[in-house]
């Protein structure tokens, strides 16, 4: 072999190389092939080195430079959050590429329970912002670091009723008062004497009804604790509460099995439903049909030994008899609970093999279901004591049955298919004193985060809790997580 030739001039030896380099590129494959052999049978060890060093990288192709960009999106939207995290570390174009889709992070917020939107911004990574935003949230929530606690101190009785409104939480005693408390700061903001037990309570605004043992019912200037209406008629007491100041409307249900409808302003009762039973009237609820502005329709629960929770829905035509038409019964077993939202959802929860049911209760009254049952880890049935609230993307549940104590849960409503169900998984939130009264006082105050987790529902009161040494503990969102 003759002596290996050196290019001593850099210009010259550029010149050679593109004139080679033209003159490869204008051959055949098989005569490319051949070339290469050639090159690779005349190297020594250095450059067949080199070579293998860099054939790897040679090889490779970017697929998501190849790829149409439809494509592309529909193979990231198979990914997770930290996969399409390590993506955004390839490369340039790969971080480009994954934090433009924002169809597949929005996705990925909607899995993870997070609230989403349409995107009206100018940035095409709103939902990726979003995700990384609330995603510290949404692990303090999953692994209970998420909620502080206020310990609400003042009643000298126990706390029979709650209720919360516009960071306002009332509680109502047997010592015959209301405390109105700043939800934010835990601290009392009056203290309304009612010179009767209380039973039940419904609190919005400056209106504060109380329902009492001694089978009255009471309206107060929540601001000057002065009295505002005096409702009586039933003879049994009152547990059940409900009011529409729009409506000009109060309901009221009680131990003597009757349900009555208040004209709010004028204290006359403008009509008494009765079911025909003898059955205690838990719960009552009014809502608006926005098909029909001259109706409105009423919700309510009562109980009996006999047949145990019955659920009930009324449609009442606003005139001068108050028609009641389309009465649906809908029995509840004693072992299921149920929260009634304000978006006209019903929830139950069977305790022992904890399947959720959803009645979503349209304008006319229909009632749809949808039953889900909880694909959980432990072999034991979960036993729930208390359905809190639902949403569209969690569940809060008590149960005071755990090995750890009295606990909050979180079931987070996931989209995965599993045996042709749809699972739900579990999420332990927190751990509640051993004194608070679960199943007994509770009442949720910010439900907003039900339905979706973002910057601004995660924050505030979560729930309030009746302590059995008369106080109450509040539960709320730390400020910073």
């Amino acid at each position: 072999m003759d002596k290996p030739v050196h290019i001593s001039n850099s210009n010259k030896f550029d010149q050679w190389l593109e004139t080679i380099t033209r003159e490869f590129c204008d051959l055949d494959t098989g005569q490319r092939t051949q070339t290469l052999d050639r090159l690779i049978s005349v190297s020594d060890s250095s450059q067949l080195f080199h070579l293998t060093q860099h054939l790897e990288t040679y090889c490779k192709r970017d697929f998501l430079r190849q790829l149409p960009n439809e494509l592309v999106i529909q193979i990231l939207s198979y990914l997770d959050a930290s996969s399409l995290d390590a993506c955004c570390l390839v490369s340039q174009t790969w971080y480009n590429v994954t934090t433009s889709c924002d169809k597949v992070w929005k996705s990925i917020c909607e899995v993870n329970g997070i609230a989403t939107k349409e995107n009206k911004s100018s940035t095409s990574q709103y939902h990726m912002n979003l995700y990384h935003r609330v995603k510290l949230k949404l692990e303090a929530l999953q692994n209970g670091t998420a909620f502080e606690y206020i310990t609400l101190e003042g009643h000298n009785d126990r706390i029979m009723a709650m209720d919360y409104s516009n960071g306002i939480l009332a509680t109502g005693s047997d010592d015959h008062s209301v405390r109105l408390w700043n939800a934010s700061t835990g601290k009392c903001i009056k203290d309304i004497k009612t010179g009767h037990s209380v039973s039940a309570l419904k609190f919005q605004g400056s209106y504060l009804v109380t329902g009492s043992y001694n089978a009255t019912t009471t309206l107060w200037n929540s601001h000057t604790g002065e009295e505002r209406g005096l409702y009586a008629g039933h003879v049994g007491a009152v547990f059940a509460l409900d009011f529409n100041k729009d409506m000009d409307l109060l309901v009221t249900g009680s131990a003597d099995s009757f349900t009555k409808l208040w004209h709010m302003s004028t204290e006359q009762c403008i009509k008494t439903i009765d079911i025909g039973i003898q059955q205690w009237v838990l719960k009552a609820r009014i809502y608006d049909c926005k098909n029909d502005p001259n109706k409105f329709g009423l919700v309510i629960e009562n109980y009996n030994s006999s047949s145990g929770l019955n659920f009930l829905t009324f449609e009442i035509t606003q005139d001068d008899e108050y028609l009641v038409t389309n009465h649906l019964k809908w029995p509840i077993c004693p072992d299921i609970d149920y929260v009634y939202m304000k978006d006209r959802t019903v929830s139950f929860c069977c305790k022992v093999h904890l399947k959720i049911r959803e009645y979503n209760i349209s304008d006319n009254l229909d009632i749809d279901h949808t039953c889900y049952d909880i694909i959980n880890d432990h072999l034991r049935p979960v036993e729930v004591s208390t359905l809190l609230g639902a949403g569209k993307n969690f569940m809060l549940f008590e149960d005071i049955f755990s090995s750890n104590g009295k606990m909050l849960h979180v079931v987070s409503k996931q989209t995965e298919k599993c045996n042709g169900k749809k699972a739900l998984n579990l999420n332990l939130m927190a751990s509640l004193p051993s004194n608070a009264r679960l199943g007994e006082t509770t009442t949720l105050c910010n439900d907003k985060w039900l339905n979706g987790l973002d910057d601004r529902t995660c924050k505030g009161p979560v729930m309030a809790v009746a302590l059995k040494n008369y106080d109450a503990l509040l539960v709320k969102w730390k400020d910073k997580i």
